[in-house]
């Protein structure tokens, strides 16, 4: 190596520590100082002024809220949108600062995370003594910066429904934002990915340079030169003139042939020289450069320090590789050109960590570049709750981050082809919203590998504002046919002879009677009671097996089988006591029977219990708490933290935007007389109405429907664990769902409805071009879902228009044929679990040439082609998820 200077450069007189400021709220204390207690369970030292949740200041706030919030306008009795809701509650202002997520619906939850207050009318408040108060507090102060500034949420609004009208329950000061750093964070640890092997540390060493990250392996005794390129201008590593993927990088055979890289240092005016760079092993580098330039390295880590390279045969050095170390590269003139790092740890790995500056301890978090915008969120989440707390122990995510980035640019892709397709066909409207999310889950241990999405609308909000909004794959919607093979199970289980169920039997379970040009006039039969037609005469000429009907995703075959898994696997009958449906009304629909007690309580149905016992989804009922642990999946998410079971409602808040909505199964609304097979059944059962899930709980449930195993997901790295066999009391319950998921992989390749044999096809091709044969040999179980367009009133800055909502779904597991046979073993198995969404959320419906509305759009296939239309992407998501199925 030629040139080396030990002059140390002055602007590098110490390591450039990327450094993250901690911001503090610093407001007015409306409670006593509290010593903060930390999760070990010792006393921290006074480091926090925490607001306490009880102190007088705080009590006297929310109190105030509460007498606010009874001051009501009785006359506004339909509360429709946010002008209505204003109207409601005259004392109170409420703001949208953007949308998401709010709905007004008889049906489902309202989650109030965008929602502010923002005014208060004084006038309204009659008690002097509360008037005193508002006047003397800072609560003014705190209206107006929340109303400034969309990032900030003071206040918890949570709702409740009364008389199927939207109510507001109560209003409370979030104190967790008043907290007041006196010195430091006390938490010193750091938060880490985990590393699935596409670059495995102790087989690679890292150059880092700006934003870019090339791995370097190990030195081999035969290989190959690859040259990479830094372009100055543009701060990125290009290989072949084009910037470096690291998955495409890794399947190039980059992992086994490569014995050194060079190094390209190139400016618009051209070439500045190159370096050469073996990596042998954790102590040793061997390096080479040209005559055009100077290098100079310094070990980082206690404290930047020269290091020499000794001179070896053939112009090649050794330098010691004991610590990291930073690589400072002179051009003529000894002036300056670029640093760069040489580590041992993959620096996409390293999260966040601790580092020092001048006001003392900081916390650095990956450069958002590095990760996909969940990572960062989840990121932020964790150090947040986990800040000043008396713990120094590193928090490992389950996250891939190579996964995860490449994911999140691949899903902004396809979204941008489909956006410009529906614009070429006159689809939509220019100002129409997309959103896409791709959730990866492991089935062996429940670990969310990744979870990234895109999201158009974000691209028009300050990154900060963004940073705070919710995944849309964490948000309930409906999930559409993805549920028929999670409630076939279900039924199956409860009713042992439905696994055989055949709907075209003589005389036919289901049959069209009356098929009118007026899709309103015409009349079908279940079980030989005449019901309202729905979908297509095709549903209604039966299905003969399982298969069938999971291929063609028949509306009716799963209709009867909930009826007959309801009712013993028997016939409804009208007058017999124990049937659960009789006739009902004047056009004598199918509805649920009225007993001499009192009605069926669906929750105790076996078929519901079974539900609950497959997939850990639960009623709702008014007496419930939607707090409770039983619908909110956040505790278990973050189970692995340690103290997690001592951190209060404050500290967890902090998770919240990465956390999902809570998933219930709303079976007390069967509870009514005259519940009609089509208006009430026939959604839930289609994944409709009522029934909607999140992206990570139907990837749950899928995970325990494919394994038999109670896998729950996390997203803390959790120990290896063995999760319990989910098991039932009726005989020959594990033969059953063995059939049950033949039946379903079966079901795969049947041609003839093009809606699960394209994905069948691309997992042929991919385990042809990967060499997977025998047992390596990758297996598929996969549902499409289209829910159907449907209204969500939700709304736009303020704004008063009703939002149409489009959705194409698609779930998919793949194992091995290895693995299977363990889960029909009874033994633990591995694989991966992928759930698709996108979802086109337009201003108003789609009419037609004559003015009619008509359900254009997005359908399942729009999900599943993701994959199964780019065999290359298929490709690619298994290199970077190979290690999940024990290869």
């Amino acid at each position: 190596m030629q040139n080396f200077s030990p002059k140390i450069d002055n602007n590098y007189r110490a390591f450039s520590w990327l450094l993250t400021g901690i911001v503090a709220l610093l407001v007015f204390v409306l409670g006593p100082v509290v010593l903060h207690k930390s999760i070990s369970g010792k006393e921290a030292k006074q480091q926090t002024y925490n607001l306490s949740k009880d102190s007088e200041g705080v009590k006297k706030m929310n109190k105030l809220l509460a007498d606010l919030l009874l001051i009501e306008d009785t006359s506004v009795v339909s509360i429709k949108n946010l002008q209505d809701l204003n109207r409601r509650y005259k004392a109170l202002t409420f703001s949208l600062p953007y949308a998401d997520d709010i709905e007004f619906s008889e049906s489902s939850f309202i989650h109030t995370s965008d929602i502010r207050l923002v005014d208060i009318d004084p006038t309204e408040i009659k008690d002097e003594k509360d008037k005193d108060h508002f006047y003397n507090s800072n609560l003014q102060n705190l209206l107006e910066k929340q109303k400034n500034d969309p990032s900030i949420n003071f206040f918890k609004i949570r709702f409740r429904k009364e008389n199927g009208q939207i109510r507001i329950q109560d209003i409370k000061l979030v104190t967790s934002l008043f907290r007041v750093n006196l010195e430091k964070k006390v938490w010193e640890g750091s938060i880490e990915a985990t590393d699935y092997g596409l670059f495995p540390e102790g087989q690679f060493c890292f150059i880092s340079w700006g934003k870019n990250i090339l791995p370097i392996k190990k030195c081999m005794e035969r290989g190959r030169s690859m040259r990479f390129t830094v372009d100055l201008s543009h701060n990125e590593f290009l290989i072949a003139n084009a910037p470096i993927k690291p998955v495409d990088l890794s399947m190039r055979d980059y992992n086994v042939s490569v014995k050194e890289i060079v190094v390209g240092l190139e400016e618009q005016q051209g070439s500045v020289g190159s370096l050469t760079l073996r990596y042998v092993n954790d102590t040793t580098l061997l390096v080479k450069t040209d005559e055009n330039l100077e290098c100079v390295f310094y070990a980082i880590g206690a404290g930047p320090s020269y290091v020499k390279p000794t001179s070896s045969a053939g112009r090649i050095d050794t330098v010691s590789f004991s610590r990291d170390l930073k690589v400072v590269f002179h051009g003529r003139q000894k002036r300056k050109i670029a640093e760069m790092q040489l580590t041992h740890k993959n620096p996409v790995f390293i999260l966040a960590s601790p580092v020092r500056n001048r006001q003392g301890l900081g916390r650095y978090i990956i450069d958002a570049n590095l990760t996909d915008r969940f990572t960062q969120q989840v990121v932020r989440g964790t150090y947040g709750m986990l800040a000043d707390t008396q713990i120094d122990t590193t928090i490992q995510l389950t996250l891939d981050p190579y996964l995860s980035k490449w994911l999140e640019e691949e899903l902004k892709t396809y979204t941008d082809s489909l956006r410009e397709k529906f614009a070429r066909e006159g689809i939509g409207y220019a100002d129409d919203r997309w959103e896409m999310s791709a959730t990866v889950v492991d089935m062996r241990t429940g670990a969310i590998l990744a979870m990234p999405y895109y999201r158009s609308e974000d691209e028009k909000l300050p990154s900060e504002v963004a940073m705070i909004r919710k995944n849309p794959a964490l948000t309930r919607r409906y999930i559409g046919s993805t549920f028929k093979p999670l409630l076939a199970l279900a039924a199956v289980q409860t009713e042992p002879a439905l696994i055989n169920l055949n709907t075209v039997t003589n005389p036919p379970t289901c049959r069209v009677i009356n098929m009118s040009s007026n899709k309103s006039d015409s009349r079908a039969e279940i079980f030989g009671y005449p019901v309202p037609y729905w979908g297509s005469v095709g549903h209604w000429r039966g299905r003969v097996s399982i298969e069938q009907f999971l291929a063609a995703s028949c509306d009716v075959y799963p209709v009867a089988m909930t009826i007959l898994a309801l009712n013993r696997n028997q016939w409804p009958h009208t007058g017999a006591e124990d049937d659960i449906f009789t006739t009902v009304g004047r056009e004598r629909l199918l509805g649920l029977k009225s007993e001499k007690n009192g009605h069926h309580h669906w929750n105790n149905m076996d078929l519901m219990k079974n539900i609950d016992r497959l997939y850990g989804v639960k009623s709702f009922f008014d007496t419930e708490n939607e707090d409770d642990a039983a619908y909110d999946m956040k505790r278990n998410l973050w189970r692995n933290i340690p103290g997690w079971d001592t951190l209060g409602e404050d500290r967890i808040n902090y998770v919240d935007v990465v956390t999902p909505d809570f998933t219930v199964m709303h079976y007390q609304d069967f509870n009514n007389e005259g519940t009609a097979i089509k208006g009430n059944l026939v959604p839930w059962v289609l994944g409709q109405g009522n029934n909607s899930w999140s992206c990570l709980k139907l990837a749950e449930a899928w995970c325990r429907m494919l394994t038999k195993r109670k896998v729950e997901l996390c997203i803390t790295n959790p120990a290896e664990k063995m999760y319990d066999k989910i098991q039932f009391d009726k005989e020959g319950w594990d033969v059953r769902w063995n059939v049950f998921l033949d039946k379903l992989n079966s079901a795969q390749s049947i041609r003839g409805y093009g809606l699960l044999d394209k994905m069948y096809d691309a997992v042929s091709h991919l385990n042809n071009n990967m060499s997977l044969a025998g047992n390596n040999e990758l297996m598929l179980f996969s549902k499409t879902g289209t829910p159907d367009n449907y209204d969500r009133q939700e709304y736009l800055n303020m704004g008063n228009t009703l939002l149409q909502y489009d959705l194409g779904l698609y779930c998919f597991g793949l194992m091995t044929k290895s693995a299977y046979n363990s889960v029909k073993a009874g033994e633990v198995s591995d694989g991966i679990m992928c759930v698709i969404r996108i979802t086109r959320i337009s201003r108003k419906k789609d009419k037609d040439s004559d003015g009619n509305t008509t359900v254009k759009g997005l359908e399942s296939k729009d999900a599943r082609n993701f994959f199964s239309a780019n065999q290359q992407r298929l490709q690619r998501f298994y290199w970077l998820t190979r290690t999940r199925f024990g290869q």
